[in-house]
């Protein structure tokens, strides 16, 4: 099936993920399914595609941190973060110890899953709750240290400002960084952070669905450097001009990177966000096109009364 997928028109631009039963947990119920994710992991190394480990079911009453046990397990079938658990978050037949997995558990599950490529797996029947998902971005986080000065992550993460919207600069060892409104996307790794009030150094980053290298922005423009195995979306707090993007639903627009490693940089107007000089040149246009209308008609009634 890859093989024939990977033949499709633009498949280079497709991100492929192949999941599988765990066998190594519960190597018995392995030999029942008839799965071998070393071998599984071979194809899926062989063919581009990522490999998500799903914990057979006879292993969820275990509690969310078993996956503390899976992940290991994990390492060196693939290179770092192409392989990551499934979580299923579905009914369970026993019930135990409720009948799905939420709250607490459902968070810890999260994070002791993710702590291997900073990324899951999350199947569900409609059975995730609405203040579950919510709180998923910060379950994933687990494995960051938090301090006064910065922070150590193993993946890109997104940071906020403690201040909140009114801090929209933001230095990153000491180096201007692309902030929003009081957030940001930052890399992997030890660094220090620093925000402060004022206006924006320039264009924000909102979100970014690669693996970020480093980040510069000036006036008019934004520079990334990224790695990702599929195409990359970089949301922006202001359109571009120059390259394709679209409106994003949770705000910002949404500009398509292509895969692979790459440095890039993205333009825009120099007046800041955008739509407001065009909305502005809209208005004058519109006003002094009603003052000819209404000037013409007055004249015009003066000219019937004569």
């Amino acid at each position: 099936m890859l093989q024939v997928l990977n033949g499709l028109p633009g498949a280079k631009q497709l991100d492929f993920k192949l999941t599988v039963i765990d066998n190594k947990l519960d190597p018995g119920f392995g030999d029942q399914v008839g799965s071998d994710i070393d071998a599984l992991a071979k194809v899926a190394q062989e063919n581009g595609a990522t490999l998500q480990v799903e914990d057979p079911f006879v292993l969820w009453t275990q509690g969310p941190l078993r996956y503390d046990t899976l992940v290991p397990q994990l390492k060196g079938l693939m290179p770092a973060g192409f392989v990551y658990p499934d979580v299923n978050v579905v009914d369970r037949d026993a019930g135990y110890p409720t009948r799905t997995m939420t709250g607490a558990e459902f968070d810890l599950a999260a994070s002791s899953a993710a702590q291997g490529a900073g990324y899951v797996g999350l199947y569900s029947a409609g059975t995730i709750a609405a203040v579950d998902m919510g709180r998923v971005t910060s379950a994933l986080a687990g494995s960051v240290y938090v301090s006064d000065q910065g922070y150590k992550s193993p993946w890109t993460i997104s940071v906020s400002a403690p201040g909140g919207a009114a801090y929209r600069r933001l230095k990153i060892d000491g180096r201007t960084w692309p902030a929003a409104a009081g957030t940001a996307v930052v890399p992997a790794g030890t660094h220090t952070v620093k925000w402060s009030k004022g206006g924006a150094a320039g264009p924000g980053l909102l979100r970014f669905t690669g693996e970020l290298g480093t980040a510069s922005v000036g006036h008019s423009s934004m520079t990334l450097r990224y790695d990702s195995r599929a195409v990359a979306y970089a949301v922006v707090d202001r359109r571009p001009v120059g390259t394709d993007s679209l409106s994003n639903p949770d705000g910002g627009f949404a500009v398509r990177l292509p895969p692979g490693r790459h440095t890039v940089t993205i333009g825009f107007t120099a007046s800041g966000h955008s739509g407001g000089g065009h909305g502005a040149l809209v208005a004058v246009v519109l006003g002094l096109l009603a003052l000819v209308v209404v000037t013409w008609a007055v004249v015009r009634l003066r000219a019937r009364q004569a």
